[in-house]
């Protein structure tokens, strides 16, 4: 599936002669092509963290692009570091499924015939399936986790089967949860811009960390981090717990960016399906 998204983006970069980046509906990096001519610091921070940042998204949105559904303008914002670019919505059956971004430093791009209609048409189709996918494995690896952070033993002993058996993370010991909760500012509640960064910044560790390295969910006023930073597949104790302690380390890092995030972890414990007890004593010492 990445190996057709790139070609389409490749396709459509050469068709516009010049770079392009496709996203998702969220504003998360899925595919970029060869980078030559101008490029400002919204897009060089976007394929390095592969995301957008909260601020960014807010922009773009305030400019109408989730309303889209021909090629739009968005103008520069130098305080944000942006150029102006050519946003072309991906859809299916006017289901948006992401973008594809034209840096337009010069103003020189045609507002019509930029993109090709047959490759637009191949994008939408992939993009479609590749969403169908992700969301049925999203929600399943959500549910789990819920479950695994669940009171009843029972539940949780069926969660951690579940996780471990269809490799979504790795058994090890120790397990350390890491919960970043979000302070309340008087006569203030928590908005989707907070929730939203608090997620990108989880899922960033995660990526950072390695792929069966890490679970996460994010709750109404607190995201949850469990990692299996376990001797499972690594040479020693001491490599293993380096591996946990930068992983955790990494978190922070990505905390700091999450507006009254504020940040607990629990001690560890010997398997995945004891998590709760780590996510419990987290969660106490960041309230």
């Amino acid at each position: 599936m990445q190996g057709e998204l790139q070609r389409i983006v490749d396709a459509l970069a050469a068709r516009a002669g010049t770079p392009a980046l496709l996203e998702d509906r969220g504003q998360r990096v899925l595919a970029y092509s060869e980078h030559t001519g101008p490029m400002d610091a919204v897009r060089r921070e976007s394929i390095l963290r592969r995301h957008a940042t909260p601020e960014v998204i807010a922009w773009f949105r305030n400019a109408g692009i989730m309303e889209a559904r021909e090629p739009l303008r968005t103008p520069a914002c130098p305080e944000l570091g942006l150029l102006p670019r050519v946003c072309v919505p991906v859809r299916h059956n006017d289901q948006l499924l992401g973008f594809v971004w034209f840096i337009d430093a010069d103003g020189t791009l045609a507002d019509t015939g930029i993109v090709d209609p047959g490759l637009m048409r191949e994008l939408s189709l992939a993009l479609y399936r590749q969403s169908l996918l992700g969301e049925l494995a999203s929600h399943r690896e959500k549910e789990a986790t819920r479950m695994l952070l669940d009171d009843n033993a029972d539940v949780r002993a069926q969660a951690a089967q579940l996780l471990l058996e269809e490799g979504v993370v790795t058994d090890g010991d120790p397990t350390v949860a890491l919960v970043a909760l979000l302070a309340t500012a008087p006569g203030r509640s928590h908005d989707d811009k907070a929730r939203l960064a608090l997620e990108q910044a989880l899922a960033g560790t995660r990526r950072w960390l390695g792929t069966r390295e890490a679970l996460h969910l994010v709750r109404h006023d607190h995201g949850v981090l469990l990692i299996p930073g376990g001797t499972a597949g690594r040479p020693s104790p001491e490599v293993a717990a380096k591996h946990l302690d930068d992983g955790l380390r990494h978190a922070i890092r990505e905390l700091r960016g999450v507006e009254r995030a504020v940040v607990g972890i629990g001690q560890p414990r010997s398997q995945l399906v004891e998590a709760v007890g780590s996510y419990q004593e987290a969660l106490q010492a960041a309230r």
